[in-house]
């Protein structure tokens, strides 16, 4: 795991990972930046979410790629369901998406990085030092690596 003085919206691994909630909704956090960096990426997980309007529970843990070019993906990941006071992200579905993303790109191997906030831990409400231990187990056990950006 390296850090990062930096701003994730200019970062330069091929995964670029956020927490995002199941109602579609990108109003604050690192969200609200990317939706407006990359507002079709915005308007594609809104339309998936809508889409899912029944059973949105059903979406927890799981991803919305995004094409941003040709050598980077953005990953709506979706960490809560709901948003707002009190809305906690959850520490399974962060540890669902980001091993997800990584087998779902077949990039597997010691020289993946993919690019994260510290998701979930802001508005989500999570612990960082808890969610690092765990993804520190990822790493480990997945032979992947994560770049986390802090401003």
């Amino acid at each position: 795991m390296r850090f990062v003085k930096g701003n994730l919206l200019e970062a330069t691994e091929p995964l670029i990972a956020h927490g995002c909630n199941a109602q579609g909704v990108m109003g604050s956090g690192v969200a609200k930046y990317v939706r407006e960096k990359w507002p079709k990426a915005y308007e594609d997980y809104h339309d998936w979410c809508e889409r899912h309007s029944v059973g949105r529970e059903e979406l927890l843990g799981k991803n919305r790629y995004f094409s941003i070019n040709k050598n980077q993906t953005l990953v709506n990941a979706i960490t809560q369901v709901n948003y707002g006071q009190g809305k906690q992200a959850r520490y399974i579905a962060v540890i669902e998406c980001l091993v997800t993303a990584a087998v779902d790109y077949e990039r597997l191997d010691p020289n993946l990085e993919i690019a994260i906030p510290l998701i979930g831990c802001g508005l989500g409400g999570l612990k960082w030092e808890v969610l690092k231990e765990l993804l520190e187990e990822v790493e480990e056990k997945y032979n992947f690596g994560f770049v986390v950006y802090e401003l």
